[in-house]
């Protein structure tokens, strides 16, 4: 089975674009695959988790030759939710086994993908 990339437009996803398009920059680019949105649903992910891991996901695509990935405080910004928001999403999903991160005390917190679970 090939997985093809889809581009999904969403209401939401094209109010960030024109906020971010307004402000001169570039839109930040979220990935998720079909394979990584089921096994999300089927953990019983909610939607926001489902955000912070396409966030993480579309970092370690353009970051391909390292496994950890370290994400700037404007991609949470991109998602326009505030860091407690997105601690509390990477938790869960870290809990969930989706992701590991490593957390150090004055530095950003990294973050590796783990395989997905198979439905």
């Amino acid at each position: 089975m090939e997985i093809a990339e889809k581009q999904i437009d969403t209401p939401t996803l094209a109010m960030l674009k024109r906020k971010v398009t307004e402000l001169g920059k570039h839109p930040y680019a979220f990935v998720l695959t079909d394979r990584d949105l089921t096994a999300l649903r089927l953990a019983g992910m909610s939607l926001s988790a489902i955000a912070a891991y396409a966030c993480i996901r579309g970092a370690v695509r353009a970051g391909w030759r390292h496994e950890w990935v370290t994400l700037p405080p404007r991609t949470i910004a991109a998602v326009g939710r505030d860091r407690r928001w997105w601690y509390e999403q990477t938790q869960r999903l870290e809990r969930a086994g989706f992701i590991a991160c490593e957390r150090q005390p004055g530095r950003l917190p990294r973050y590796r993908l783990r395989q997905a679970r198979a439905a």
